[in-house]
């Protein structure tokens, strides 16, 4: 009797995996869209995104997954990567300089703030920038960090005033970040080619 019962439940268990593996690697797309206030909100359902915001939105999605091309824009020979950056429930998109000369992602006061650290959340250092000068500034780890395809939960960041900020650049993308991935940064086309 127990052999008849196996005999029965092994073609039903690999049925149930089957349809649970292909309802996993299905799954509906995911929408991006960025408010009026550089919050940038994730759903799951086009129809929920208000009209004003539409045209802007970006989706991912289904079976074909993230993609291994992140648009940048080039000033120069500064590339500017957009990184979301989340923390304590709040989302922002920052446009970072991809810098290999320094050790650590760092971004500005003012972006800082829209991120809503709380009192304690970050601890003072001393930092050495590019010209050999020494800054005051914090540290703290935020909740995750998203550049391109790639995800990462958890990183330490550096907040610092920047003596004179330049239009639509929100700090730097450091080699904290950039030394586990390989990319390939397309001048011609404006894009990062992730390897």
């Amino acid at each position: 009797m127990s052999k008849i019962k196996m005999t029965t439940i092994q073609p039903l268990c690999a049925l149930l995996l089957a349809i649970f593996l292909l309802v996993t690697t299905s799954a509906s797309a995911i929408y991006r869209y960025t408010d009026d206030k550089g919050v940038v909100h994730i759903v799951d359902d086009e129809g929920s995104i208000p009209a004003k915001y539409r045209k802007g939105a970006s989706s991912q999605g289904g079976t074909s997954g993230p993609s291994n091309v992140t648009p940048v824009m080039i000033q120069g020979n500064r590339v500017i990567v957009p990184v979301t950056l989340s923390h304590g429930g709040y989302s922002v998109v920052a446009h970072l300089v991809l810098d290999t000369g320094a050790s650590i992602t760092v971004i500005n006061e003012q972006l800082a703030q829209r991120l809503n650290f709380r009192p304690g959340e970050t601890r003072a250092i001393t930092a050495r920038v590019a010209d050999g000068r020494t800054v005051q500034g914090s540290a703290t780890r935020i909740g995750s960090m998203t550049v391109g395809p790639y995800f990462v939960s958890g990183p330490m960041i550096s907040i610092i005033t920047m003596s004179s900020p330049i239009q639509g650049q929100d700090g730097l993308l450091g080699m904290d970040f950039l030394r586990d991935h390989r990319f390939h940064v397309d001048f011609t086309n404006q894009q990062i080619r992730w390897e």
